[in-house]
């Protein structure tokens, strides 16, 4: 795989960290930006940052995740989003951009890249909102995945709820393996599991539980086709 110079949104978040670690062990050069550094909400803010570190391709991993914050979600996943695909627009420079698996409907499963989408939280909303302005910009990637810290980092987990989530570390280490892709990408294990047999993995302690009808569906799972596909070549 040809080097790169890889500059990275969200730096203080754990999937960025991921990408740069293993990014630079795989020796792309990396510089990743928290919000002390890169403000995506402001335009110039990006345009400095681009021009300092003249990438090859621009990671977005900053997000605001939380629905109860929706005017700050709307202005870093919607707008947010915006100014960086008109940054990498304006200097040429290839954008991964990673949403979320909550863009697929709540009552389907078994996702394919190009099936309908419908979000089920304020969330994904606004990251689908990111993933419009995206897809106007032909030299980018969309990344859908069900990411988690490892070790997972809550104390209990359901065992009512199944779907191919992926440790963010793994799933760095695949990102890294699409710098070259455009498109879009499901990222996920292959096989889906309950969140609690998930958790136990790398959590002795975790409880299990029951989900909340409304919270979440029953199942979920991401077809990886695609990913095996790149990963193989």
């Amino acid at each position: 795989m040809t080097k790169k110079v890889l500059l990275i949104s969200g730096g203080h978040g754990r999937l960025a960290s991921e990408l740069r670690t293993q990014g630079e062990e795989c020796g792309h050069g990396v510089v990743c930006l928290g919000l002390d550094r890169m403000d995506i909400r402001d335009r110039s803010s990006i345009d400095r940052a681009i021009m300092e570190s003249m990438p090859d391709v621009f990671i977005h991993c900053a997000a605001i995740l939380d629905n109860s914050r929706i005017p700050l979600a709307l202005e870093t996943n919607m707008l947010g989003t915006v100014n960086v695909v008109l940054a990498c627009l304006k200097h040429e420079v290839k954008l991964i951009y990673i949403s979320t698996d909550y863009v697929y409907p709540k009552d389907k499963s078994n996702h394919a890249e190009d099936d309908p989408l419908l979000p089920f939280t304020s969330y994904a909303w606004t990251k689908l909102g990111g993933e419009c302005a995206v897809r106007t910009y032909s030299n980018s990637l969309i990344v859908r995945g069900a990411m988690c810290p490892r070790p997972y980092p809550h104390r209990q987990a359901y065992t009512d709820v199944e779907k191919n989530m992926i440790y963010q570390d793994k799933a760095a280490g695949y990102i890294l393996q699409l710098l070259d892709e455009t498109g879009v990408i499901n990222v996920g294990e292959r096989r889906s599991s309950s969140l609690y047999e998930f958790a136990k993995k790398t959590r002795a302690d975790v409880r299990s539980a029951t989900s909340p009808s409304e919270y979440e569906p029953k199942r979920s799972h991401l077809r990886v086709d695609k990913l095996l596909s790149v990963l193989n070549k």
